[in-house]
């Protein structure tokens, strides 16, 4: 991998931080928990990078290396009282995968609508929403 791809990959990595972490958490339910197997995952990903292919959906492929690092980690968690099985995982994988990408269109849409407002009506809202 040349520079120009490692910043590349790099800016990849970033982009997707928010939602992998949604991802993660909305299967582990333990923001704590979620935070270290991000951390993994993240080294997952850079130990990988030179099976990443460039033009392919790049957030599918961390969902996937995030899914078998949350896997992972339940295993080890299997001497807890509340484990959720692989099949169950598995099922809640899906359901974020889907709800995350939802999420990403209205975000892309709120964004059109915001453009449309004034810098000041703009302002207004971001106050009262964040």
């Amino acid at each position: 991998m040349d520079k120009e791809q490692t910043e590349q990959y790099v800016g990849l990595i970033l982009q997707v931080q928010p939602r992998i972490y949604g991802y993660i958490l909305s299967l582990i339910a333990d923001p704590v928990l979620a935070q270290d197997i991000l951390q993994e995952t993240n080294m997952v990903i850079w130990r990988k990078s030179d099976e990443y292919e460039f033009g392919t959906n790049f957030t599918a492929w961390a969902y996937r290396i995030a899914l078998f690092q949350v896997k992972a980690a339940r295993k080890k968690m299997m001497r807890d009282k509340l484990v959720f099985s692989e099949e169950m995982i598995n099922v809640l994988a899906s359901e974020a995968e889907s709800r995350l990408e939802d999420t990403q269109e209205k975000m892309a849409l709120l964004r059109k609508c915001m453009n449309l407002l004034s810098l000041k009506q703009q302002g207004l809202l971001e106050q009262r929403y964040t």
